[in-house]
């Protein structure tokens, strides 16, 4: 008899930008909290990045990046965080795999430009049904390629 399949883990790196420390920490508990008590197999790498620029380093030397998620709740003014993400979007559009970009606020999508001419994916929706798409479509390429 062989030993049993273990379900895979469902790893998903995450980035969070423009948050401050106490705000990204309650969400990242929120998050974990929504996906583990649909599924025990996530393991949810999550990452802060207070400022754009921060973030655009972490996008140079993370190795694996598969979702960035930006916010503002440190209140960034608008022109600071459109150069920023300018500059964050150059980087992302850089790596071997892009990750997906998603907004915390319906209004922060005036920035999505910055990564859509980039070539980036821009996601709609609650956070956690990104991760689970993102982690779909991911494993659907590795499938493919294979």
């Amino acid at each position: 008899m062989g030993m049993p399949m273990s379900n895979p883990m469902k790893r998903v790196y995450v980035l969070f930008v423009g948050m401050s420390l106490p705000a990204f920490g309650n969400e990242d508990r929120k998050l974990r909290q929504a996906l583990l008590a649909e599924d025990k197999c996530w393991a949810l790498v999550t990452v802060p990045g207070i400022t754009v620029q921060e973030a655009a380093i972490r996008a140079s030397t993370s190795a694996n990046l598969d979702i960035v998620f930006i916010s503002n709740q440190v209140e960034y003014s608008i022109y600071s965080l459109a150069e920023g993400c300018k500059e964050l979007a150059e980087k992302l559009a850089k790596r071997s795999s892009p990750p997906w970009v998603c907004f915390d606020k319906r209004w922060l999508y005036s920035l999505a430009a910055s990564f859509r001419t980039n070539g980036l994916t821009i996601c709609e929706g609650r956070l956690e049904e990104i991760i689970r798409r993102r982690w779909e479509h991911q494993r659907r390429k590795v499938h493919h390629v294979g």
